[in-house]
């Protein structure tokens, strides 16, 4: 957890003082902070999960958060987004914020099937929001979908 606090911060700083645009609308002080930690933290728990190693990637925005994977964390009450930029298999992670945070990987999914699907497409620019079932179960992904250098 402390691994992904501090990577989180760092984010969210270097952004900072890059002036960038926050893809997400925050609606009170201290949300980038945890948007950024939390982010973090869902990485790492796929990385344990999968028993991968974690590269801490800062500014790495054409980089997957994960070799050859991306993951899509949303908190409980929303659905993990597919975006158009996403080409490698994403996992989506839900968060629950409570004492401690907790984390529920939901599964995996190929984005262009995703994206096939107009009616889960949504806003400008483009974002996929598929339901529960189009999520494969995140066990198939390590038989499947799983990167050569898994």
């Amino acid at each position: 957890m402390r691994v992904a606090y501090l990577l989180g911060a760092e984010r969210h700083y270097r952004s900072l003082v890059a002036k960038r645009k926050s893809s997400y609308p925050f609606k009170y002080a201290g949300q980038g902070w945890a948007t950024h930690i939390i982010g973090a933290c869902s990485e790492i728990a796929v990385a344990r999960f999968l028993n991968v190693h974690h590269g801490g990637g800062i500014d790495t925005f054409n980089a997957s958060d994960l070799d050859g994977v991306e993951c899509e964390i949303r908190s409980s009450e929303t659905v993990p987004r597919i975006r158009e930029k996403d080409t490698k298999p994403v996992i989506g992670v839900k968060y629950f914020a409570e004492e401690p945070l907790r984390f529920e990987i939901l599964g995996w999914v190929y984005p262009a099937e995703i994206r096939a699907r107009d009616d889960w497409r949504k806003y400008d620019p483009p974002s996929w929001y598929p339901t529960a079932e189009a999520w494969r179960s995140i066990y198939t992904f390590l038989e499947t979908a799983r990167p050569c250098s898994f």
